[in-house]
């Protein structure tokens, strides 16, 4: 039988090979209801962020890391998200576990208050040495690792993939009618008319991610005025004038266009 190892964001630090990190811990409340410490990563840019853990097992012994996990995707499905492991700091040894889009299939996969949560179970052997380094990866979605409580206490839970996820959140909607729902369009028995704007699907699920899914917000709590509203300030009042946008060099889309006329000025 193997030994089970626990994630604790306490023996996890930021790697100082990593010039990039974007991360911290922090207290959450887990679905007992207890608090829990954890190690939230990356960021909704680029910053490649890793975490880094390192312990003395007995050798040639079969173990188990055990962690839970929410985050680590989104709507462009370019996020990179890893679990990686070593021995005796041979990094070209290393063995690699994609973990966006559940690449590699977690033991447990359910609907959570902040979205999907993945339970993951992962098996290795700690060689002749047993000096074993564990690395947790985010890049262009944040993720939030923790421990992982026993399998009844998520049995309440509703059983949700990662592809049940995309097709809820991400499937087609017409351009010129928009509601806002975990995925089912018709919950709110009205639309927000964006008719005569121009709205990419990225940008549309980008807003979805920020405003409601990473808050654990649910439309269906606000009438459509109040949606509306909610809208209207998120692109209007933050994302056309502080949201930074690596797309224009960390500028919010007025301030680059600001820049842009002055120059046109500037060169007259």
């Amino acid at each position: 039988m193997s030994n089970v190892i626990n994630f604790n964001a306490r023996e996890f630090k930021l790697d100082a090979s990593c010039e990039s990190n974007v991360g911290s811990r922090m207290v959450v409340t887990d679905v007992n209801g207890s608090n829990t410490e954890i190690f939230e990563i990356g960021d909704w840019r680029w910053a490649w962020t890793q975490i880094k853990c390192s312990k003395q097992l007995d050798p040639n012994t079969d173990y188990i890391f055990r962690f839970a996990m929410t985050g680590g995707i989104n709507d462009t499905q370019d996020a990179v998200s890893q679990f990686i492991i070593y021995s005796d700091e041979n990094w070209e040894d290393r063995y690699v576990y994609p973990l966006d889009k559940s690449r590699f299939k977690p033991v447990l996969s359910k609907r959570g208050e902040c979205g999907l949560l993945r339970v993951y179970e992962i098996p290795f052997n700690s060689g002749e040495s047993g000096s074993i380094s564990f690395m947790l990866i985010a890049q262009h979605a944040v993720a939030r690792f923790m421990p992982a409580l026993d399998n009844e206490a998520y049995s309440e839970m509703e059983d949700l993939t990662y592809e049940q996820l995309w097709n809820e959140r991400f499937k087609p909607t017409n351009k010129s009618e928009v509601t806002v729902d975990d995925g089912d369009c018709d919950n709110n028995n009205g639309s927000i008319d964006l008719s005569g704007a121009v709205m990419s699907r990225s940008m549309w699920a980008r807003m979805k991610e920020e405003l409601f899914y990473s808050r654990g917000r649910k439309s269906e709590d606000y009438t459509v005025a109040e949606l509306k509203t909610m809208i209207w300030r998120y692109y209007m009042s933050y994302w056309n004038t502080r949201r930074i946008c690596s797309a224009n060099g960390g500028l919010p889309p007025a301030i680059k266009r600001k820049r842009y006329y002055e120059s046109l000025v500037s060169a007259a």
